[in-house]
This record gives structure tokens, sequence and C-alpha cells, in this order.
């Protein structure tokens, strides 16, 4: 995302130096689920194995023409729609989908793991590294019984 830093959640106890964190389990169903992987389905795959930062796996990602259509809007429309709109701690106003998407995001992929895949701890980005990218929002479309 584009230099939105989120706020700390003092009522869940963060640091106030660490972003805010939160978890919607069963926001999309398994049809659903489905649905927004087909969005990707076109899009060329790149492997990305990087050992020494833990990581492993396949991307695709989504031209930002698909992303700031209808097609996707619902997606965003739904994460959003968990939010509380007033609180402070994510630093926007989660009340508008294309908004969000002009002002917040910068890109959207789908990392996917297959046998020998891994995704271990890494830091995305660091504070003052550029980037500006402080605020991610993952979308699991895995069944949850899948991970060991």
């Amino acid at each position: 995302t584009r230099g939105t830093k989120a706020p700390p959640a003092p009522s869940c106890g963060a640091d106030p130096d660490e972003p805010a964190l939160a978890s919607f389990a069963g926001a999309f169903t398994a049809a659903e689920c489905e649905t927004i992987e087909a969005l990707f389905a076109k899009e060329d795959e790149e492997v990305d194995r990087r050992d020494a930062h833990g990581i492993s796996r396949r991307n695709r990602w989504l031209p930002r023409t698909v992303f700031e259509s209808e097609r996707f809007r619902w997606i965003v429309e739904r994460v959003l729609a968990r939010l509380p709109a007033t609180d402070a701690r994510w630093g926007f106003s989660a009340t508008d989908a294309a908004e969000f998407l002009e002002k917040h995001v910068d890109f959207v992929l789908l990392h996917e793991f297959r046998d020998g895949d891994f995704f271990d701890w890494h830091v995305d980005a660091h504070p003052d590294d550029g980037t500006g990218r402080t605020l991610n929002v993952n979308v699991v479309l895995s069944d949850p019984g899948a991970f060991g």
C-alpha cells in the first residue's frame, strides 16, 4: 500500500510502534475462494524462490485494470465490511472500496504454494526503507485443514 501506517490498537494491547492486526475467519465461502482464484488464473506464473529469505512460492500478479474493476471490487468490499469504519487504528476510512483501492493499493498478487514450497517468518518492509508499504491485507484461500 502507499504510505499508510496503521496506528496501534490499544484495545488489543499492541505496542505503539507495531501495526494493528485483525483476522476474519470464514469471510469467503469455498465457492467465492474459487472465484477469487479464477481472477488470477490467466496471469503468468512467476517462480519466487529466495531461500535466504525463507520464501519458495509461485506468484501471479493481478493487473490494475482487473483489481479496479467490479470483478475484484466485491472482494475489497467484503474485507472492508469487516473493519470498523471509524476505528482510527487503520489510518483510513474503511467505507468505499473504489477509494480504498485508489489511495492505498499498489498491487494485488496471489501466492501459490506447492509441495516443497515454504513461507517462513520474514519482514516485508522495514521502517524508512523507501517502500512505504506498511499495510498488508492477506486473504487466505486454503482450507484451514490444509496446513500442517
